[in-house]
This record gives C-alpha cells, structure tokens and sequence, in this order.
C-alpha cells in the first residue's frame, strides 16, 4: 500500500499542475518538489505508512491537544490513515483538509497533500463499497436458506402426498 501512494506521487511529479487550489484565480502552473524536498516529505509519509495500527494508535494517544502546526497535522493525517479503518480514513481526510486550507501549506506540498487526501477518500469509499457488498450477500444467502427450507417443504409436502396415493383406500 505504500509502495502504491509512493509511486503515485512519483508518477504524477507531485507538482500536479492540474490540482490547483482555486481553478479560476490561479492559472498559474504550480511549483513541483525539489528532490530535498519531495525526499523529506515521502520519507516522513515511509516512516509513518511502515507502522502497524497499534503503533499508530499509540502514537496519536500521544498526541496532546495543543494547537497543531502544519507539519504536526500532516503527520496526524498519516497516523489516522494507518489505523486501517474507516473512521482513522475520515479523521486523516479531515486533518488533510485542514492542512490544504492552512495559510501556511506551500504551493510545493499543496499536490502531495491532496493526492493523499483522494487517497483516504477513496478508502473510505471502498470501505462504504465493501460494506454494503457485504451487506447484501448476508440479505442473499438469508434468502438462500428461506428458498431452501420452501424448496424442502414442498418436496416433504409432495413426498406425504405421494405415499397417500400409493395408500389403499379403505372401504
């Protein structure tokens, strides 16, 4: 999974002209990452993508309730992300938000952060996806075994009547 984003950012060259912050008023192409740069960030979203949920859940236990600068935001978002599950996916979409309305993102960072933000959208999206799949095969196969228990019916039914007939009647 952290190989996907990595190479993702790589690929689209994390400038990503097309991701402006507002459309109509800036037309200007947007500033891509120096390799010091792009290295620093990809190595902070490494540290924190080779975490297990339970590191990371420690670590945001750790986090106290001060004020956050960007970088801290950041790497709330990318701790949330590695809790691997839906509400971790919203909490690091929300701190991602916050980080791509802060006055203080550069216009560098601005295509990092919002391609990891579609990132944790998407999982939730998937997560929503998987849900409701889920959901349905548990409705189908409860009609399954419904369809089965008349389908047996029916042919205990048939059976009863069957051996009825092969009865003789008597007088």
């Amino acid at each position: 999974m952290k190989y996907l984003v990595i190479a993702l950012v790589l690929l689209l060259g994390v400038g990503c002209s097309s991701m402006q912050r507002d459309y109509y008023e800036n037309w200007e192409r947007e500033p891509v990452l120096s390799a010091e740069q792009r290295y620093y960030w990809l190595r902070i979203a490494d540290l924190y993508m080779e975490l297990t949920p339970t590191q990371a859940r420690q670590r945001l236990d750790a986090i106290g309730d001060e004020e956050k600068t960007t970088l801290q935001w950041y790497r709330y978002a990318l701790l949330n992300q590695q809790l691997n599950n839906r509400a971790g996916w919203i909490r690091a979409r929300d701190a991602f938000r916050y980080v791509i309305a802060s006055e203080s993102l550069s216009q560098e960072l601005y295509g990092l952060t919002k391609l990891l933000l579609k990132y944790n959208q998407s999982l939730i999206n998937w997560d929503a996806r998987y849900s409701k799949v889920k959901m349905e095969l548990k409705e189908s196969e409860g009609m399954q075994r419904v369809l089965e228990e008349k389908i047996q019916a029916i042919t205990n039914l048939e059976q009863n009547m069957s051996s009825r007939k092969e009865q003789p009647v008597e007088p």
